[in-house]
């Protein structure tokens, strides 16, 4: 959903009391050009290289229509610690 210039994800357990999305989740949409997941990644990992490869991976697993397959998919890809990135993706 976008409201007011910021992304929100939409998965069930991101509502909060009032029913308003959980800020964590949310993304200005002026905080994403081309190497926007890039950046994100290098922030868990200090090889660009591997951030490079994460990305077009990651892109790649983006795509797949199942959110629940797509979601497994990317913890095994970028491992469970990162699992709040994951969710805002």
């Amino acid at each position: 959903a976008e409201a007011k210039g910021r992304l929100k994800g939409t998965a069930d357990n991101e509502h909060g009391a009032d029913g308003d999305f959980d800020d964590r989740y949310g993304l200005s949409i002026h905080e994403i050009d081309a190497h926007w997941l890039q950046r994100q990644l290098s922030k868990f990992y200090s090889d660009a290289n591997i951030s490079s490869k994460l990305a077009e991976d990651t892109l790649l697993t983006l795509q797949i229509a199942d959110e629940r397959i797509c979601e497994n998919k990317l913890v095994v890809l970028l491992d469970f610690d990162k699992f709040e990135f994951i969710k805002l993706l």
